[in-house]
């Protein structure tokens, strides 16, 4: 039995995409819960939820955490209500492919791990944006992130309930960060972290301005994380001055062939001025979780 986790807040666009994909997995409909968790949306996403639930009955449910505005609270709500023994969380912006569910399934039945993180692709019109391009090499490196840091996103992960036995619920309050948070603590616990690239949703690319509101939320949120991994004062001045440090622009080539896409010339200039531009987005996001943190 898997559980799916989505939590929703003002994206009904969005549900009325995601929705129909999760009904049209391959893994079998018995064996699925969809569970739709909205956060106080003041748009049409619980109604949009419940025209599904209403249509699917048993198959989706639909549940409300409006006490506190936080996905990570929201995903809580599901993870008290799910019954799989096996998690799968997405996000309401996403599209996974229809073998999604199951490939994340045989990701981790077929390896030790108890968590699995899956890949994200990013779908680029024919000609892209300098800021739709930055955010297709550098959001969600789900491949990277599993092997470098050791920590996966809630767009595309997969877990055993004995990791929500082991470790607990997410943070509830932080702004942004408590998936890498939540697996962090799963592998500190001795408990594997697999990257499966089978499992596939997509994700839409952000225009500069909600780029940049993206930056500084993950900005305000890094803190947090920074002491759950138990950053020294040194080093998390460090990650704090870090985003207004020019970047690199063979690390921006280096990031984008990942995606198989090519940054040269005006191209690769245009990219790397938002790079610096979102990096002063997440040092002010930084500086915000420092001084005002919730969590």
């Amino acid at each position: 039995m898997v559980s799916v986790i989505v939590p929703v807040r003002n994206d009904a666009a969005g549900l009325a995409t995601l929705l129909p994909a999760l009904l049209a997995q391959t893994y079998p409909r018995e064996r699925t819960e969809i569970l739709v968790v909205d956060n106080g949306s003041t748009d049409e996403s619980r109604a949009v939820a419940e025209r599904f639930e209403a249509e699917h009955p048993g198959l989706i449910r639909v549940l409300v955490e409006d006490r506190v505005a936080s996905s990570y609270a929201a995903r809580n709500a599901g993870l008290r209500a799910a019954s799989g023994q096996m998690l799968a969380f997405t996000d309401a912006d996403c599209t996974p492919d229809p073998d999604w569910i199951a490939a994340g399934v045989r990701a981790l039945q077929d390896s030790p791990a108890d968590l699995a993180g899956g890949r994200v692709v990013f779908s680029l019109a024919p000609r892209p944006s300098a800021a739709a391009l930055y955010d297709a090499i550098s959001y969600l490196r789900t491949g990277y992130n599993v092997a470098k840091v050791g920590t996966a996103s809630t767009a595309n992960l997969f877990a055993t309930r004995r990791v929500l036995e082991a470790i607990g619920p997410f943070c509830p309050r932080v702004r942004s960060g408590g998936d890498a948070i939540w697996t962090q603590r799963a592998t500190v616990a001795g408990l594997a972290l697999a990257y499966a690239p089978e499992a596939v949703v997509a994700h839409p690319t952000r225009e500069l301005g909600p780029l940049l509101g993206r930056c500084r939320r993950v900005g305000a949120g890094q803190p947090a994380v920074w002491r759950e991994l138990g950053y020294t004062r040194l080093r998390a001045a460090a990650a704090l001055v870090g985003g207004l440090r020019p970047p690199s622009a063979k690390r921006l080539r280096a990031m984008a062939a990942e995606r198989e896409i090519a940054l040269t010339g005006r191209r690769l200039l245009a990219v790397w001025a938002v790079a610096w531009t979102c990096g002063a987005a997440t040092t002010l996001g930084r500086l915000e979780g420092l001084l005002w943190p919730r969590a």
